[in-house]
Parts: structure tokens; sequence; C-alpha cells
């Protein structure tokens, strides 16, 4: 089930910008059966107690490559749907580089590009790197595709980036923006 439809997500309020509501339907996929296709060997599944804690992240990383091997072979790059809901997913397990990639895949679709450089956007900020969270805010400003909750979002986060860097004159113009429009938008 995609993790977009079905409501499973809800990593932040702020960034969840909307659009995904307004987008198709994504296909879904079987992830049980390209789990499937990792045919591991048998000599993999021994006993617990002889395996060491080496061994057991060798074979994580294996498996795991296995994975995204098989997930590359059955999803397309047009279907951002499913690249959006892998982004989310990774994010999620703390698979940073990965879900910047898929995200970066979907953005590829202009209906999810604002939401997706959001996201990258909010990777960038939890990992305290306000320069490239601007930066994907910014692109998410730029997409074409927008909704006024969606650009009024990206203003506040900017806005906090901004604060958040010291520096008072960029943020005071994003909270600005914000205040000309909606005076009681959340703390503005």
């Amino acid at each position: 089930e995609s993790i977009a439809a079905s409501g499973a997500s809800q990593t932040i309020e702020r960034s969840m910008l909307g659009a995904a509501a307004d987008a198709p339907a994504a296909p879904e996929m079987d992830v049980a059966a390209s789990l499937g296709t990792l045919d591991l060997p048998p000599e993999s599944l021994g006993a617990a107690s002889q395996v060491t804690s080496s061994m057991v992240e060798v074979d994580v990383d294996q498996v795991f490559a296995k994975f995204k091997a098989g997930v590359r072979a059955q999803v397309t790059e047009a279907d951002s749907a499913t690249h959006y809901d892998l982004g989310v997913a990774y994010k999620e397990m703390g698979l940073v580089t990965e879900a910047i990639t898929e995200f970066e895949h979907a953005a590829r679709d202009a209906h999810r590009e604002c939401m997706c450089y959001a996201m990258i956007g909010l990777i960038y900020l939890e990992r305290s790197d306000l320069d490239r969270a601007a930066e994907s805010y910014k692109k998410a400003l730029s997409a074409q595709a927008k909704t006024v909750e969606q650009e009024m979002n990206l203003y506040y986060d900017l806005g906090t980036v901004y604060e958040m860097k010291g520096d008072a004159q960029d943020a005071l113009y994003y909270f600005q923006k914000i205040a000309r429009r909606d005076p009681g938008y959340r703390d503005v």
C-alpha cells in the first residue's frame, strides 16, 4: 500500500505540503515479492549463536543492496509516487542519502517537485545543515506547481532556518512575507 495514500507517514506537519492528495494514486509495489527475489543462501539462515555482529552487518548490507536493486528493477524513473514513498520510508529509517536520492527522482514530476524539495530541506534541517536546508526550501518555492499553503509553509521554514543561522534580516524578510498575507499565521 502506498505510504502517501494510506496516511501512514505523518513525519512532520508543516512539510506535508498538501499536494499528495491531488497527485494520482501510485501503483502498488509488492515489497514482499522483491524481498523474495533476494535468494539468500541457506547457510546465511544458520543459528544466531554462530553469527558475529560484523557478519550481521555485512549480511544486512548485502540484503539491503539486493533489496534496492530489486526496487530499481521494479520502479520506473517516471513513477514519482513510488519514488516519493520510498523517500519517506528511507527518511524514517534514517537512510538519508537514499531518501534524498528518491525525493530528487520524484521531484522530476512537476506536481511533486515542491513537496519533494521541502522534504529534502527538512532532512538537511534535521541534520543541522542550514545552508542546504535553505537551498532546498528555495528550490521548493521555485516549483511551478505549488499551493498558497505550501508557499506559506516554505516562507515560514525559510524564516526559521535564517533565524537559526542568526541572520535576522533574511528571517524577517520571510516572516514579513507571511505577515502581509496572514498576520495570524502561526507565531509570525
